[in-house]
């Protein structure tokens, strides 16, 4: 069971950083508006500084980007 749970864990990390990667992969756009949650407008390095620091915003969004991509490869087949 132990290795269940390692598995998992180091695919988060993976999936984390790859995430903070592609918010952060272009420094042009890094800075514009990107995301509107309720009131507040976050830009990209704002989003990935989020995720980074595992706020309780960012694992939700994390999260949601992660069901998105599942279920979108899930319909394509």
């Amino acid at each position: 069971m132990c290795l269940i749970f390692k598995a998992m864990n180091e695919l988060t990390l993976k999936l984390k950083n790859e995430v903070v990667r592609q918010l952060t992969k272009n420094e042009q756009n890094m800075d514009s508006d990107y995301l509107v949650k309720g009131n507040k407008t976050y830009s990209r390095r704002q989003l990935a500084a989020e995720i980074e620091n595992e706020t309780q915003f960012g694992i939700e969004t994390l999260t949601s980007m992660i069901v998105l991509a599942i279920d979108l490869t899930a319909r394509q087949r």
